[in-house]
């Protein structure tokens, strides 16, 4: 069944039903171990337990994204999967990076992992220095101010003066204040890959519907080197976009990626691109 159709007959059934249908389908893609992260107020910060592994701090105004990772299953899935694959170490590209709550995690498993923070926003690249130098990573945490898409180039994209958000468009109900124009400096993950002279073991990719350049311009590359990918995959905002959901996963199969949610269970790829969820988060593996 299509994506429209699912979302038509979602519309509807009385409201009390689709939420049940939503909830089922969330607890599905967020079922399985967690490992649990635990807050703590220390001063100006917050240290955060990682179960029995580790702990790093985030500044105050890390609280709200901290809430949404270990206060809903959505959250602690993402949160949990991605600290399971930093035991296992190496190097991530965080695309999107935000505040750095996933860099900070990455880093902090294991003292010789190392993340390139992409993030093209003025304002969470500060915030981005902030808990950089509050967990003392030094150059273990490198601050890349560019977006990752197509291919090289300077565009016009929208930030948002409150979140610090980049997007492309203004999707509604998605910024905090009005949206200012900036220009982005963009590269593609090969020529990010080239520049710095890194392959990754991971990509993590929360780009607000971007992912679909980003893939886009990376075909190659990800058919040759197949990092892990966590991907939130923003599907109203793609359709928004009048770009098809089914391409970019379409794509990554091409490239020899399976998925699978992030308690491990597999997803058949119509389960990502007809969702009548609004985003879905998941890790694809080659």
């Amino acid at each position: 069944m299509q994506r429209q159709l699912k979302r038509l007959l979602h519309n509807l059934v009385p409201r009390w039903l689709a939420h049940r249908i939503r909830d089922r389908i969330e607890n599905r893609l967020n079922a399985g171990p967690v490992i649990p992260i635990t807050t703590q107020r220390i001063a100006n910060s917050l240290r955060c337990q990682v179960g029995a592994h580790y702990a790093f701090f985030t500044p105050i105004d890390c609280e709200r994204e901290l809430d949404f990772h270990t206060h809903t299953q959505e959250g602690r899935a993402e949160l949990s999967g991605i600290a399971t694959a930093a035991l296992r170490g190496g190097t991530l590209f965080d695309i999107g990076a935000h505040a750095g709550l996933i860099s900070t995690i990455f880093c902090a498993a294991r003292p010789e992992n190392a993340v390139f923070s992409f993030e093209p926003s003025p304002i969470s690249q500060k915030r981005l220095a902030a808990i950089r130098d509050l967990n003392e990573f030094g150059s273990r945490m490198h601050i890349e101010p560019v977006a990752i898409g197509r291919a090289h180039a300077k565009l016009e994209m929208l930030v948002d003066p409150g979140g610090g958000y980049v997007q492309v468009q203004h999707f509604a109900h998605s910024m905090w204040d009005a949206p200012q124009k900036i220009e982005v400096s963009v590269e593609s993950i090969p020529e990010a890959s080239a520049r710095l002279g890194i392959i990754p073991d991971y990509i993590k990719l929360d780009i607000e519907s971007y992912e679909y350049e980003a893939i886009e311009g990376a075909h190659d590359f990800l058919a040759e080197h197949r990092p892990e990918l966590f991907i939130e995959l923003h599907l109203n905002y793609l359709e928004e976009r009048q770009l098809a959901p089914r391409t970019f996963v379409d794509t990554l199969t091409a490239c020899g990626y399976h998925f699978f949610t992030y308690g491990g269970a597999p997803l058949k790829p119509s389960a990502l691109y007809d969702s009548p969820l609004q985003g879905i988060r998941f890790v694809a593996r080659g």
